[in-house]
């Protein structure tokens, strides 16, 4: 695999603005900005789990 390079997209909410990986369970989090939730991914396969709203 090349550095940089694209494995995989994945659809989230609108405006995805941060994302925080957690080297315990492996999970992506992607903040959405105007959709105004927390996209949960798994790494294992690069598919969104579900959306969590927040305020």
């Amino acid at each position: 695999m090349l550095a940089d390079s694209v494995i995989a997209v994945t659809p989230v909410g609108e405006f995805p603005q941060a994302l925080e990986y957690n080297p315990f369970n492996n999970d992506i989090y992607v903040a959405n900005v105007i959709s105004n939730t927390i996209s949960v991914i798994y790494s294992s396969n690069n598919m969104m789990d579900r959306n969590i709203e927040v305020e």
